[in-house]
């Protein structure tokens, strides 16, 4: 079940959405405006917004561009009337994972909702394997660090040490490293 978050001021068009959506098997939230779908998005972390473009006060492209500087992760889908160029090409700096134009079905709009949604889960873990990648960087980093002034040597040879010496022992790099300089997990403790 995906938590979903409909941006829509027509409220015929909000509340039938939602209807379809719930049935589907989805938590769905609604709101009439941008301003309320920012609020309800630090609660709620949808997975998807579904988000019209033509809102009242802070227009949909503006509320998208917020969303993303506010690190939501999920998947956009714009809802409009308006197919024109320009919009669209807003719309896709926005990083809109598709651009429904209204009326839209039943048919057109829950394909679109699985495969954002899709989309959705491939991006958070592709955000973990980045996260992991930098933190492991920065593990080994600090181990480089510690070896080469415990050794009075460079940086390219104190990695070279460190990798010498896992593959002497059949570890990871990285696992030496944080044996070698444990960095402080969240709570403050040194995480080894």
């Amino acid at each position: 079940m995906a938590r979903i978050l409909i941006v829509e001021d027509d409220p015929l068009i909000r509340v039938g959405m939602a209807r379809l959506l719930t049935k589907a098997g989805h938590d769905v939230r609604t709101v009439a405006d941008g301003e309320a779908a920012l609020r309800e998005a630090a609660v709620l972390v949808p997975d998807l917004v579904l988000l019209d473009v033509g809102l009242p006060g802070l227009d949909g492209v503006s509320c998208a561009e917020r969303l993303r500087q506010q690190r939501f992760r999920g998947s956009v889908v714009f809802l409009t009337a308006d197919d024109h160029e320009d919009t669209v090409r807003r719309a896709t700096a926005a990083a809109a994972h598709a651009y429904l134009v209204k009326p839209i079905t039943g048919a057109q709009l829950l394909p679109v909702v699985s495969t954002a949604l899709a989309a959705a889960v491939r991006g958070e873990a592709e955000q973990v394997r980045m996260e992991d990648a930098l933190r492991d960087s920065r593990t080994i980093s600090a181990a480089v660090g510690v070896l080469a002034e415990r050794h009075a040597c460079n940086i390219d040879e104190a990695f070279e040490r460190l990798r010498h010496q896992a593959r002497k022992e059949g570890r990871k790099i990285v696992e030496l490293a944080a044996e070698i300089a444990p960095t402080p997990s969240p709570g403050g403790r040194a995480r080894r």
